[in-house]
């Protein structure tokens, strides 16, 4: 069986469990999933949780016309290990690895590469999505076309993405980076729109650290490094912002940076400390 045939079954048995939720009178359906970047109370009634557990693959990888397919389940982690065998990445990857593509459109992802591509649904050509009634509708630009853009941004009030078709970019192996310090506001938004004007670089971030500590970062993609940083362990990224003014990072790296350290939320778990850091290894 296909990965798409396999994928249609998921998507039949999950509209047929909608319907029966539906039918045994329920109005008000959460979901069952396995992880969640949003903080809030879920519904406790498992009989009217719909399970898109099972909705994490990524179905299809076409190099040559540089998209993917891939289920709105599937954690951007998952999708950049796929496609960086090929040498491409999303348009667009948002900064924390547990993300799920259909989540970043429907909630609106962005990340330093969106100066040149946009924002996430920007880069996508396709969508199934599953509505309250049970029915699966694909949409794109020209089809169903209100739904295709109105999805973005609706947090689930209009559907459920199931599967999205997104297009993909050429990534080489290392980031090299460049980070600039502007003391005024001024100087530092012109540094900004006169680097994404010029079109030589791949990506673009800003950092505040106080009114008159600014910086503006900016990645290009190379085919080597003289060296590689590492900020999945003992070294925090932020921190490294500050501290040098030139940075390589394989590409992977690069997508991940802000991860560890979730920005820099990980100091309200004692996490910046590096005795902490060493004692709970790598892995934690």
């Amino acid at each position: 069986m296909t990965a798409l045939a396999a994928y249609e079954q998921r998507r039949e048995a999950l509209a047929a469990q909608l319907r029966a939720i539906r039918s045994g009178g329920g109005h008000t359906v959460a979901l069952r999933k396995s992880t969640s970047n949003l903080f809030r109370v879920r519904a406790k009634n498992a009989a009217r949780k719909l399970d898109v557990r099972p909705f994490t693959h990524i179905l299809e990888v076409d190099p040559e016309r540089m998209i993917a397919q891939v289920e709105g389940m599937a954690p951007y982690a998952a999708v950049v290990e796929e496609t960086l065998r090929y040498g491409l990445l999303p348009l667009v990857t948002p900064q924390l690895k547990t993300i799920t593509v259909g989540g970043a459109v429907s909630g609106l992802g962005i990340e330093s590469s969106s100066f040149r591509w946009g924002l996430v649904h920007d880069g996508v050509d396709e969508m199934d999505i599953l509505l309250g009634d049970g029915r699966t509708l694909t949409c794109s630009r020209d089809q169903q076309a209100d739904l295709f853009r109105g999805f973005p941004n609706s947090y689930g009030t209009l559907g459920y993405a199931l599967r999205l078709k997104i297009r993909l970019m050429a990534a080489r192996p290392f980031v090299s980076l460049e980070h600039t310090r502007f003391t005024g506001a001024g100087e530092y938004f012109a540094a900004i729109s006169r680097l994404s004007d010029e079109g030589s670089i791949d990506f673009i971030d800003g950092t505040v650290f106080a009114r008159d500590e600014m910086y503006v970062s900016t990645g290009r993609f190379v085919d080597s490094a003289p060296f590689t940083s590492d900020y999945t362990w003992l070294r925090i990224y932020y921190r490294s912002i500050r501290e040098r003014e030139t940075d390589y990072l394989s590409a992977r790296d690069y997508i991940w940076r802000w991860d560890t350290d979730w920005f820099w939320c990980s100091k309200h778990f004692y996490a910046q400390n590096r005795a902490v850091r060493f004692l709970a290894t790598r892995r934690l």
